[in-house]
């Protein structure tokens, strides 16, 4: 039978663990030791954190011949020393030991500190894509949500949910408590992908089916195909600085980002639009395929520097891009295309199944540096 016991917190530290949930928020309180009084046979089991490690005693009052199988660690496999009081569990984790006597059992082993944890969510259901840190040490998150009562604060940008889903942005401190939250959306489907601190500002890009997205400056007012890219530029408060669409008459969604060497705005998704704004003049010029992956470059106005298709007459889409050390963006992805363009140097030449992953890099002028498949 399943027995429940309270546990009991000894030595209370100085922080503690936010929840923010629709009920709202709560607090819980952080001890350096736990207790288990009398869990089975006048048994006690203790938690103690001891630098940067735990030590797990399992105490009895009385002689007590302990034996392997008292206490079980999940996923582990155990096995005896030589000297038939020690155990040795080994998993994916870690390894640990333990030593047995007549009376207690001490155990030690090395984990992870956590700062802070926290849920974040309402009454539906949620998606949280992305993460940057702040200035000051803090994070921001992003996402998206269906929830009414998603825990957006007082005076934020939006602070209740437009219809069906939203994108949302959410600001931590680096203690784990909630400086601001806001929703971002329109009367359709809105979500968030990624991103990206650039001064005191944070730029985040997703996709949206609202024709009726809150936008200030757009460089695109309004939204031409059935869904499209969007960029949404807040400051340090969460309040919008600017914002625009992105995209053609098809289908258009900004995945991934990043920070450009001269705080230029980096943006990767996926296009079915054979009108990607821009895309004209690129390295690709037009849509090889049903789904291609494009970069698109921008300005600190949200103004397209240039932009570019990239792939074969099948299908791409692109999962996480990067700035390398050289100042070239690196973005990678998934192919279905066997013609899918790469370069003369490339590791590997051609697509061995569908699909392959490519990795691709272009200079911050628009110019293709290198691009191979990589697959099995």
């Amino acid at each position: 039978n399943d027995v429940r016991i309270q546990p009991i917190g000894e030595v209370l530290q100085n922080s503690a663990s936010n929840y923010y949930l629709a009920s709202g928020h709560f607090i819980a309180k952080r001890y350096s030791k736990i207790v288990y009084q009398d869990i089975v046979g006048g048994i006690t089991l203790e938690f103690a954190v001891k630098g940067d490690a735990i030590e797990k005693s399992i105490i009895s009052n009385t002689a007590y011949p302990f034996r392997t199988n008292l206490f079980h660690s999940v996923g582990s496999i155990v096995t005896e020393g030589e000297a038939g009081n020690q155990l040795r569990y080994s998993s994916a984790a870690g390894f640990f030991n333990e030593t047995l006597s007549a009376s207690k059992v001490n155990v030690q082993m090395s984990i992870s500190t956590i700062s802070w944890l926290t849920y974040l969510g309402g009454t539906n259901s949620e998606d949280i894509f992305g993460i940057t840190l702040a200035a000051d040490s803090g994070v921001v998150v992003t996402g998206r949500t269906g929830s009414i009562d998603y825990p957006a604060t007082v005076g934020s940008m939006q602070d209740s949910l437009s219809l069906s889903y939203d994108a949302v942005i959410t600001r931590f401190d680096k203690n784990g408590n909630c400086i601001w939250s806001t929703y971002y959306g329109g009367t359709n489907f809105d979500g968030a992908y990624q991103v990206v601190t650039i001064g005191s500002t944070f730029v985040i890009c997703g996709m949206t089916s609202s024709t009726d997205l809150p936008m200030l400056a757009p460089t695109q007012v309004g939204n031409n195909g059935s869904y499209d890219a969007f960029l949404l530029v807040l400051d340090w408060n969460g309040q919008l600085v600017r914002s625009t669409y992105y995209g053609g008459t098809g289908g258009d969604q900004g995945i991934c980002l990043a920070k450009g060497p001269g705080n230029e705005i980096v943006l990767g998704g996926s296009a079915t639009s054979t009108d990607l704004p821009f895309a004209s003049s690129g390295f690709q010029a037009t849509m090889a395929g049903q789904i291609d992956a494009f970069l698109a470059v921008f300005d600190n106005s949200l103004n397209v520097i240039w932009s570019t298709y990239y792939g074969g007459s099948n299908s791409e889409d692109i999962h996480s891009l990067c700035i390398t050390p050289q100042q070239e963006i690196a973005f990678l992805g998934a192919t279905q295309s066997f013609d899918f363009p790469v370069t003369a140097n490339a590791w590997q030449m051609g697509l061995l199944n569908q699909p392959d992953n490519y990795l691709v890099k272009f200079g911050m002028d628009g110019s293709r540096h290198y691009a191979t498949f990589f697959g099995g």
